[in-house]
């Protein structure tokens, strides 16, 4: 709170000013109404608009729920996993406001993996030390879903390159390493070279176009 005066020619008027922090007023959960797999997840994401216009990721500070847990599963920090065929309600709740989207779980099983980028080329010197590798599954009614983040990632080889659970493969020495991804028994490889080459970016991505043509 504080005090704004207008002064002229020896007169003064005041008027008292008292500021509060915005208030939240709604959440959006994207992406909007989502269908999955069985057995599969997908990420929720929350996002608060304020009384003064202002916008903000709570999906980690909001409090998650399903309408029906036999169906979907949400976890803190959005991740929701599918444990039955169906549709459910997730909703997203703060300071009383609520956001709610509907998930759609299908009976669709995973029949394969594409990794991509297709068999990149990484160094243990220059700019270019890493790779994030993205698993996409197909799945037996043909749609496809990013299963980057719930695959189960492993090298064939350590000492050459590791890989970390969100995909990311950093060179370690010069070979090759054969990095997997698997979920429900379907797996998919891809192989990563390593070189002395100090590559650019651009070098990788050159490298990596060329190798998926």
């Amino acid at each position: 709170m504080t005090t704004i005066t207008a002064t002229q020619a020896g007169v003064s008027g005041a008027t008292t000013v008292t500021v509060t922090p915005a208030t939240l007023v709604s959440i959006a959960i994207t992406p909007s109404n989502p269908s999955i797999a069985n057995g599969t997840s997908v990420q929720l994401t929350a996002t608060g608009t304020f009384s003064d216009g202002s916008t903000q990721d709570l999906t980690t500070s909001v409090s998650w729920t399903s309408e029906d847990t036999t169906i979907a599963t949400p976890h803190p920090g959005g991740l929701a996993t599918g444990t039955g065929v169906g549709m459910t309600t997730i909703t997203a709740t703060q300071a009383g406001v609520s956001g709610s989207t509907t998930i759609t779980v299908t009976s669709a099983v995973l029949t394969s993996i594409e990794i991509t980028p297709a068999n990149p080329t990484i160094s243990v010197h220059g700019e270019k030390t890493t790779v994030k590798l993205t698993a996409t599954g197909i799945f037996s009614d043909g749609s496809m879903q990013d299963l980057t983040n719930s695959v189960s990632w492993t090298s064939s080889n350590d000492a050459i390159a590791t890989v970390e659970p969100s995909g990311l493969v950093k060179a370690r020495a010069v070979g090759t390493a054969i990095i997997t991804a698997t979920q429900a028994g379907v797996s998919s490889a891809n192989t990563v070279t390593v070189t002395n080459q100090q590559l650019l970016a651009e070098d990788v991505w050159k490298s990596a176009s060329a190798v998926s043509q």
